[in-house]
């Protein structure tokens, strides 16, 4: 996801009509004198909870995303809040790595987010949950470059770079450790990656996964069938942001049949399921989510005013739209036995609630408590 457009969109959002409350904010456009304390969201307040030891999925998992500000101090109280979730029983956090542009062959990082990512991570683990740490890879300022698109001069040298900026937080004591992110253009360099593993293994005693992407173009499912190095994994990690229909859906079965028929041809579950029982290993969506607003399940993954990108109409919120494509999510997964669970993305290190948002964030939202109810083993 790109950090600086969400804060941009973020920052937009904070002007008019706001109430501080605690960490976070409410914006509802002067309408704050309607609002009852009853309406005040369970986790704002109270003690921090354990989490319930039954669920439909082995993950029941938030990705705490620093959005709008990195992780700091001054924002724990959001991680806080969702340790009073007793649902949650993972929460994601994500360290960054830079490069300077696509070409390059040096990787670096910045030091100054290991104390904050220490701190949470025995936070979360106190609390009797487990932690996801993963990287992210930045590219330039982020604002026209993806990870996924890297060409290091240098193949080697990048993963000699790479493997040392990674190896420190493999030894940070998360419970699961992904060793990449959507790095689409470097799957290929199978040997490295393999290699990357075992080194991995040496100082981490946790599971091990990795974060895939969709993989709608027609090259891309083949090659992953090929990447025997997925096989020395714990997980099959994936952000699948497929498009899963061709126009604003009307309801939750359509938006389900897109997993089976993507807007691309694409039968997902399928694939997926096949992806599983080659390697022998259980499937995690490290990162699914979807904006509130109309057509997000035509294109997740798009941060941009027009759904769809090139032919699309300008968006609007929608929070029922979130909601939909998100119970999909539970309705066509919860009952495969090669589908391990979900990281919802994503839940902001400060959290404004606001009817207008249409971000992917969670907290006061419908999606919400669909989630909390999902990962409660609730029916509807």
């Amino acid at each position: 996801m790109k950090i600086v457009v969400l804060f941009l969109v973020l920052l937009v959002f904070m002007t008019g009509c706001e109430r501080e409350v605690s960490y976070f904010t409410w914006k509802d456009e002067g309408k704050s004198e309607i609002r009852e304390e009853a309406k005040v969201p369970r986790w704002a307040k109270g003690e921090i909870k354990s989490p319930i030891e039954e669920g439909p999925f082995e993950f029941r998992g938030i990705d705490l995303y620093p959005v709008p500000e990195p992780y700091s101090k001054e924002n724990l109280s959001s991680l806080k809040a969702l340790l009073r979730v007793e649902e949650v029983n993972w929460i994601q956090l994500r360290f960054f790595l830079y490069q300077e542009d696509l070409e390059s062959s040096e990787v670096s990082t910045n030091p100054l987010q290991d104390e904050i990512i220490r701190e949470m991570i025995e936070m979360i683990q106190e609390s009797g949950r487990k932690v996801s740490l993963k990287p992210h890879l930045i590219v330039g300022d982020d604002t026209i470059f993806w990870a996924g698109q890297i060409r290091p001069k240098d193949t080697k040298l990048w993963f000699s770079s790479y493997k040392k900026g990674l190896l420190p937080y493999a030894n940070m004591g998360a419970d699961l450790f992904a060793i990449g992110n959507e790095m689409v253009s470097m799957w290929e360099h199978h040997g490295e990656w393999e290699k990357l593993i075992e080194e991995v293994r040496e100082i981490h005693s946790g599971k091990v996964t990795v974060k895939l992407n969709s993989f709608w173009q027609k090259d891309y499912f083949p090659r992953l069938l090929e990447m025997e190095w997925l096989g020395d994994l714990d997980y099959i990690g994936f952000s699948p942001y497929f498009d899963l229909v061709s126009d604003i859906p009307s309801g939750v079965e359509e938006i389900k049949e897109g997993w089976y028929n993507t807007r691309h041809g694409l039968n997902v579950v399928e694939k997926m399921e096949r992806l599983s029982k080659k390697f022998q290993k259980e499937i995690i969506f490290l990162e699914i989510g979807y904006r509130s607003v109309s057509g997000s399940p035509i294109e997740p993954w798009n941060y941009e005013t027009r759904v769809p990108r090139v032919s699309g109409k300008e968006i609007t919120p929608n929070q029922t739209m979130q909601k939909w494509a998100s119970q999909a999510v539970f309705e066509v997964f919860s009952e495969k036995e090669w589908f391990a669970g979900t990281f919802f993305f994503h839940w902001p290190v400060r959290i404004i609630i606001d009817p207008s948002d249409i971000s992917w964030s969670l907290p006061g939202k419908e999606v919400e408590e669909l989630i909390w109810d999902k990962y409660k083993g609730r029916k509807e």
